[in-house]
């Protein structure tokens, strides 16, 4: 899961490279959640690399200020 203090905006699970991550196409998507946010993937998939992409920013639910504030990343 995704842990921190941001509500709202939209989170993309993507894989590739950084450099095109515009690009890429997002393999799941979600809302985040204040506290614990989890992104399930529709069938297991091996990567090198995750990247986290926000087309929508959230709200900081401590600041009130549009900004992606996470404290963890588990990847499982």
């Amino acid at each position: 899961p995704l842990t921190g203090v941001s509500q709202g905006g939209t989170v993309q699970l993507k894989t590739g490279d950084p450099a095109a991550a515009a690009d890429a196409p997002a393999v799941a998507e979600t809302q985040l959640v204040n506290g614990d946010t989890t992104i399930t993937l529709d069938k297991p998939a091996q990567v090198d690399r995750i990247i986290l992409w926000f087309p929508q920013l959230p709200t900081d639910t401590q600041t009130n200020k549009l900004r992606v504030a996470l404290s963890a990343i588990a990847v499982k």
